[in-house]
């Protein structure tokens, strides 16, 4: 397969190779498994040992060149060359499969990284207070039984007051045991509403867990017409009861400094009539 005249090896190379490539791209799917195995049988017993030749150590004693085609190459060019004509173009396919999405997920989250960084962080906002009746002002201490609260509990808001009975998913307590709620949302007495953001300082719900049991029945009906199918079953969810005690709230210097300038930025708004 290797003539001795070096310019008809290389044009007969090129000429099979080239065929194979037309063939590739113009005949059927059926035929592609074959047209490369043809290439490959090309490049193994063509090409590569004229590559080969060049690339030998006789090559820099003073060989002639394979042509002047590849004259002015150095070793990995035609290294690069050579490796051409053996790459697998279904398992570089494959391979390009998982390791673009790969590449594309990275950047993503080097991107969200930097984004993180450049974030300047909000500071946490008092909470807001609202006088009811600014003339009266706020009596303290407060009714005990005149004070609502909204809590979060298990994902849920609840309103409750002294007394109250709570139902909520089940929590990992014993009956009997005194808990302590501190996630309050807003506290609201005859003369003030201290308004959390998210959650209201110095302000808890103090409960005790009266009992661990479930929910009334739920019936789950399914059935499919014409199908022969027909389920009815029932669920009870466990469920933990609960007795408020008595809520507490502290008024914390800062909402009434808060307070106290907000009013008095109000007051120093004064109305200007237009006299003509």
């Amino acid at each position: 397969f290797f003539f001795n005249d070096t310019a008809t090896t290389e044009i007969y190379t090129r000429s099979l190779v080239g065929s194979v490539r037309c063939v590739q791209e113009t005949g059927y799917q059926r035929r592609v498994h074959g047209i490369q195995n043809m290439k490959k049988f090309a490049a193994r017993f063509l090409l590569r040992p004229a590559l080969r030749t060049l690339c030998s150590p006789i090559h820099s004693v003073g060989c002639k060149y394979f042509s002047e085609y590849f004259k002015n190459f150095d070793r990995d060019t035609i290294k690069k060359y050579d490796d051409k004509y053996y790459e697998a173009k279904v398992y570089e396919k494959h391979m390009r499969a998982w390791k673009e999405p790969l590449a594309k997920k990275k950047a993503k989250k080097a991107r969200k990284v930097e984004r993180l960084k450049n974030l300047v962080k909000k500071e946490k906002e008092a909470e807001k207070l609202v006088v009811h009746d600014s003339n009266e002002g706020i009596t303290l201490p407060y009714d005990p039984d005149a004070i609502f609260a909204i809590i979060e509990l298990c994902g849920t808001q609840f309103k409750v007051t002294k007394d109250d009975k709570l139902l909520c998913d089940k929590l990992p307590y014993e009956v009997g045991d005194h808990i302590e709620l501190d996630k309050v949302l807003l506290v609201g007495t005859k003369d003030y509403t201290s308004v959390g953001r998210p959650y209201v300082a110095d302000a808890k719900i103090y409960a005790v867990v009266e009992e661990q049991t479930k929910s009334k029945k739920v019936i789950v009906f399914k059935k499919k017409r014409r199908k022969k199918y027909q389920r009815n079953y029932g669920h009870r969810e466990d469920i933990t009861v609960l007795h408020i005690d008595h809520i507490e709230h502290k008024l914390n210097n800062k909402a009434l400094t808060t307070y106290d300038y907000l009013q008095k930025k109000k007051k120093k708004k004064k109305k200007v009539l237009c006299v003509d």
